[in-house]
């Protein structure tokens, strides 16, 4: 029993070392291949603005109170965007 279990160890430690090896072989190739493609100009992403009185756009600072527990507001509307928030 002894002679397996060396021989499947030595195993195991043979398939580690081939894959490490490819593992390596990609990274060279991945970093060969990253130095030779020439750099991309930075994309502007460009947002839409925001019309004014939509959610995204509002502070909710005229909001309606819902329902309140343990002190802390749960359900609450923006009387300003009508946003509805529900925690």
């Amino acid at each position: 029993m002894p002679e397996v279990d060396a021989m499947l160890i030595a195993n195991l430690v043979a398939a580690r070392a081939a894959i490490d090896a490819v593992l390596m072989r990609v990274t060279e190739e991945q970093q060969a291949a990253a130095q030779k493609a020439p750099e991309k100009p930075q994309e502007t992403v460009l947002e839409e603005p925001v019309a004014p009185g939509t959610p995204e756009s509002c502070g909710h600072q005229n909001r309606k109170e819902l329902a309140v527990t343990f002190g802390a507001t749960e359900h609450w509307i923006c009387q300003d965007c009508g946003h509805e928030h529900i925690a």
